[in-house]
């Protein structure tokens, strides 16, 4: 795993200082948006590539959330945190009713196969080990979940009320096909002190 990396934003010069005093005390932070995302040409890709559309699916989402300022910022203490990098950090299935957390390599040049077969390599690693796996000193990551078993309109994230969370989340449902596209529900969580709509 490449090392986090981060600068600091300066509070007091930032744009977005006002709202960050406001809302980051609030005891439900985090704002949800659930929309549905057009994925046929990644299926497409996936398919005639062989590679696992959720691993794609997983790629392309790092790829746009290193492009948003906002989904690399962490609140750390009094600190917020600017990473060069984030990565996934997603649950798997293990078994018929268990999960763990997978931690992923990304870099914003890595292609779609490097990170596929490093996703996979991941994924086989972790299935071996006991527990969750959780890292929850990780900041420089994405909280992701594929939820390949249903589509959904509207999703809540089980959270600790006393925990400072500033991890943004994604949620991926089932992709269906519509009017001849296929289509991904998508669930995005981000800090409202960090992000707006």
């Amino acid at each position: 795993m490449t090392p986090a990396t981060y600068d600091l934003i300066d509070i007091e010069h930032w744009e977005r200082r006002d709202a960050f005093r406001f809302f980051r005390g609030f005891d439900e932070p985090f704002f949800n948006i659930c929309t549905t995302v057009e994925i046929t040409g990644l299926v497409r890709e996936a398919r005639e590539k062989g590679l696992p559309p959720s691993l794609m699916i997983l790629w392309h989402a790092m790829r746009a959330a290193n492009a948003v300022e906002a989904f690399r910022l962490r609140m750390q203490g009094d600190e917020v945190r600017r990473y060069a990098v984030i990565k996934p950090a997603c649950t798997m299935r293990r078994g018929e009713n268990g999960y763990f957390f997978c931690y992923y390599d990304f870099e914003p040049e890595m292609s779609a196969d490097t990170f596929v077969e490093r996703g996979q390599a991941a994924i086989a690693s972790q299935q071996t080990v006991n527990g969750l796996g959780a890292r929850p000193d990780a900041l420089d990551v994405v909280h992701c979940s594929i939820l390949p078993w249903t589509s959904f309109t509207g999703l809540k994230h089980a959270r600790h009320s006393g925990y400072p969370d500033s991890i943004p989340k994604l949620v991926f449902g089932k992709f269906y096909e519509a009017s001849g596209k296929i289509l991904l529900p998508v669930a995005v969580d981000i800090h409202h002190a960090l992000a707006d709509g």
